[in-house]
């Protein structure tokens, strides 16, 4: 049990290793172990879901639940205590109702069953101190805990997507189904590195088949994404060369430096793309050569990528030169 949060689900996290104290997004130490623990909640949740889905029986309601809470914790989406003490309190009672279904289409619940799935409580002392117990540094294995989590975040971030396409009427089971795979999968301590290794990767594959949800869903409701008509006449492309020259403190040198101001057109772009590009400056040596930039710009026909290579030399001239 520890006082201490532990989040490393963002790049932004403190010292590149984990927030302890506070979140560097601004989420304070007991919304973080609140949100822990409904991440755990959810687990529980899902191995009696998952094994109704088997069985044909489904819930919208645990599924919405599911998918809603997943999208609260991702980074800075939701970071009100209240919130999530009363989505636990919800997740404890569906919970109990997915255990009841379960119960009476097989019979029994069967097997092992994690304790993500027995635990009960009632009142927020009780989910404080619970919430200690459960948050990302309790499995104690460093590299079984990493792929749990890296699981964990990339179902977050498929939730995100769904439910987006659900609020315009767009869904695939699937998803649904595999979210509950990985998450009870979590809790399975009989799983090896490599059997979560495998999972991370169809963790993948199902994220991609999220965004392309979501592409058909928006694609469908609001249609392809167009350039609007622009008044802006385009011109033919064109390559200006600027120089400067600088002394050199210590030697006298006086050395010639190249600024390129690159105006290319694209079609299917409103207006020519301004690119800067500066090799060197008064504070480098004298640079020999230097290679460009490739530039790559999504049109409405694809892709459009326009690819400039340049070899630039700075000239250097002596002080009686």
């Amino acid at each position: 049990m520890t006082d201490k949060m532990f989040c490393y689900q963002c790049q932004e996290t403190a010292k590149g290793s984990g927030c302890t104290v506070r979140g560097v997004c601004g989420k304070t130490d007991d919304v973080a172990r609140l949100q822990d623990l409904l991440i755990y909640l959810l687990k529980g949740i899902s191995f009696y879901s998952s094994k109704l889905r088997k069985l044909g029986a489904t819930s919208e309601k645990v599924d919405k639940f599911l998918l809603d809470s997943l999208f609260s914790t991702i980074t800075n989406a939701n970071f009100d205590r209240s919130d999530f003490v009363a989505w636990i309190r919800e997740g404890l009672k569906l919970k109990n109702e997915a255990k009841e279904m379960l119960e009476k289409a097989e019979g029994t619940v069967g097997g092992q069953v994690p304790e993500a799935a027995t635990w009960q409580a009632d009142t927020e002392e009780e989910f404080e101190n619970k919430a200690r117990e459960v948050g990302v540094l309790s499995t104690e294995n460093e590299d079984v805990r990493s792929l749990r989590e890296l699981i964990t975040y990339g179902v977050k971030g498929m939730a995100a997507y769904v439910v987006h396409a659900q609020n315009l009427g767009y869904e695939d089971e699937k998803i649904i189904e595999f979210i509950e795979k990985a998450l009870n999968a979590t809790t399975d301590d009989s799983l090896s590195a490599d059997d979560l290794v495998g999972l991370v990767l169809e963790c993948g594959k199902f994220g991609v088949e999220a965004m392309a949800l979501l592409d058909k869903a928006n694609t469908s409701s609001y249609g392809n994404p167009a350039s609007p008509p622009s008044a802006i006449t385009a011109s033919a492309p064109a390559l200006s060369i600027r120089t400067a020259r600088a002394t050199e403190g210590t030697t006298g040198n006086t050395k010639t430096l190249f600024s390129f101001h690159i105006f290319i057109y694209l079609p299917g772009l409103p207006a020519p793309v301004i690119t800067t590009f500066t090799p060197s400056s008064t504070a480098m040596r004298v640079i020999s050569s230097a290679l460009g930039f490739k530039s790559i710009i999504l049109s409405p026909k694809g892709f459009s990528v326009s690819l400039l290579v340049l070899r630039i030399s700075s000239l250097t001239h002596s002080p009686g030169a």
